[in-house]
């Protein structure tokens, strides 16, 4: 019975010792599909589709664009801020800001400077998202100050062209500034895509109980 019982052992250790072993060679594969995976980051860049951006009934522009999906392993070559342990979304927009046609009226205003007064011409404007003011003396203007806002409202799912069509990851940014565009759109997505036992906290236990009946 003891020698059962030993034989069971050594049989569990020998399994867990071969597991092991099919990991790190499952680790070492990982590498190498991330070191060509990486080369083919600008391919997938290129081939992304167009922005496409329309107008919505209250004046905003929305844009819409793919997004582009690639495996975790690449998380560490796109994630810029080492504080995430794990990037699973990543977002870079582009946008501009253009307000035509703007009409101010001109204010007589009196300023007092050492006991000298000087008349100039003062401006406001505010229009909810661009503000800006100054004054007009002789032939300069200046600009107190000029205050763009902006907000956004982004959301990311599936969506297909008909209804057995596949389904796609796409971007949509709506600009709540009717004054502003998106210019480009770069979002990528990555989702865990590692099997159950690829997991960390398999790998970990199963190390643990490999090293146990080693030592027993």
């Amino acid at each position: 019975m003891l020698n059962l019982k030993k034989f069971n052992s050594y049989a569990i250790a020998v399994i867990l010792v071969l597991i092991i072993i099919a990991l790190l060679f499952k680790t070492c594969s990982d590498a190498r599909e991330k070191s060509e995976a990486i080369s083919s980051i600008s391919n997938l860049l290129k081939d992304n589709s167009e922005l496409q951006t329309y107008i919505d009934d209250m004046g905003r522009e929305i844009a819409k664009k793919e997004v582009i999906t690639i495996p975790q392993v690449l998380g560490d070559s796109i994630k810029e801020n080492e504080s995430l342990d794990v990037i699973e979304t990543k977002i870079i927009f582009k946008t501009l800001t253009r307000r035509d046609t703007i009409k101010v009226h001109l204010i007589d205003t009196f300023i007092v400077e050492q006991a000298d007064t000087f008349q100039v011409k003062a401006f406001q404007f505010n229009d909810g998202w661009v503000a800006f003011g100054g004054k007009v003396d002789s032939d300069t203007l200046t600009l107190d100050s000029l205050i763009v806002s902006n907000a956004y409202n982004i959301e990311m799912g599936r969506e297909r062209k008909w209804r057995f069509g596949k389904q796609k990851r796409m971007i949509y940014i709506r600009n709540e500034n009717p004054h502003t565009s998106t210019k480009d759109v770069t979002s990528f997505q990555l989702p865990d895509d590692k099997k159950w036992y690829e997991k960390d906290a398999v790998k970990y236990g199963v190390g643990g109980l490999g090293m146990f009946f080693l030592l027993r």
